[in-house]
């Protein structure tokens, strides 16, 4: 049988990973089908479902709805080393794939031009379409700044905020962080398994803030006649800043500070004990995430914590040390982040 601090470790992961799984996208139903958004982390400026398809409903107006099978319509909004991009996929009445982008700061022109492109997609008028079929290539890959309709343009700038406002918009979020891994050096010279769980603000595009509760759960020591358990219970604050970016994940470097208790306890001695004594430790580190959906990422960081004191729980009228920590200590976790913000 697994030890308990490995059973619920493996529990706390598939737990976690289970919750984020529940995160997708929903089709938003529209004029003529329905339409599906997804945003990359790095996106996040960029419209979802409701705003599409709100501003497709502007442009669109009392348009009749599009004659003959519905469409269902996905569109993934990406940011790369280029600048933004969309992804247009459609199944039904008409299927096919298309690619807009733009080399701006803010997801803005983009925006407008995947909703102008979803306009012409969903409408069902001969001049549309006509333009379509004489156009394909020139509508999939033109830049997103070209305007194929003034009145549509003039629609999206009423309901669109300027670009400042979307991406101050954009900022703090927060998410919910849940995580297990193993600790090597946090209960003296050996691996533990270890849970924790935290609430990350994003106060910008590259900083990050996070407070939380990590624990070790208890080691067993046999000492004498007797056996020993020691456990960690800590909280831990630090701030990441992000080096680097890709389409759906970053790169960060972290600092921050743990502060908590490394208690003791014996059992079969003469006279049974219990001890704790305070655990502080800086910490260093680096992380990576990677966005799944638009509710939520993986995480993968290695921190690096040198207490401030070596710490040793002996045990009266037995000879030697019960248990001593090493003076440095590293942590591997595996998280999921369920976004609330």
């Amino acid at each position: 049988m697994l030890p308990l601090g490995v059973r619920f470790a493996t529990f706390t992961s598939a737990l976690a990973l289970a919750s984020l799984a529940a995160f997708s996208a929903k089709a938003m139903p529209v004029r003529g089908g329905e339409l599906r958004v997804q945003r990359s982390e790095v996106a996040t400026d960029c419209p979802d479902e409701q705003a599409l398809s709100a501003w497709l409903a502007a442009i669109e107006g009392s348009a009749p709805p599009a004659a003959g099978s519905p469409l269902k319509v996905e569109v993934e909004l990406d940011r790369d080393d280029a600048g933004y991009v969309a992804r247009i996929r459609s199944s039904g009445g008409k299927s096919g794939e298309r690619e807009l982008r733009d080399s701006g700061d803010d997801c803005t022109p983009l925006a407008y031009a995947t909703s102008v492109a979803l306009a012409i997609l969903f409408d069902s008028s001969p001049e549309r379409a006509e333009d379509q079929r004489r156009e394909p290539a020139a509508f999939a890959t033109a830049p997103a700044r070209a305007s194929r309709d003034d009145s549509a343009a003039r629609v999206y700038r009423a309901v669109t905020p300027a670009p400042d406002a979307a991406r101050g918009a954009s900022w703090p979020t927060a998410s919910l962080e849940v995580s297990a891994g193993v600790g090597a050096g946090m209960l003296g010279y050996t691996i533990t398994a270890q849970a924790a769980v935290s609430l990350r603000l994003r106060a910008s595009r590259r900083w990050f803030l996070r407070a939380g509760a990590l624990w070790l759960p208890g080691r067993e020591l046999p000492h004498g006649p007797g056996v020993g358990t020691v456990q960690l219970v800590a909280g831990r604050a630090d701030v990441t800043a992000t080096v680097s970016e890709v389409p759906r994940g970053r790169l960060g470097l972290s600092a921050g500070l743990g502060v908590g208790s490394l208690s003791g306890a014996g059992l079969g001695y003469d006279h049974d004990y219990a001890v704790s004594a305070l655990w502080l430790a800086p910490a260093v580190g680096a992380v990576g995430n990677w966005g799944l959906s638009p509710g939520g990422a993986l995480s993968l960081s290695i921190t690096l914590l040198v207490p401030h004191r070596t710490q040793r729980f002996s045990v009266a009228s037995v000879r030697g040390i019960a248990f001593e920590s090493a003076p440095a200590a590293a942590l591997l976790e595996l998280g999921a982040e369920l976004f609330l913000l």
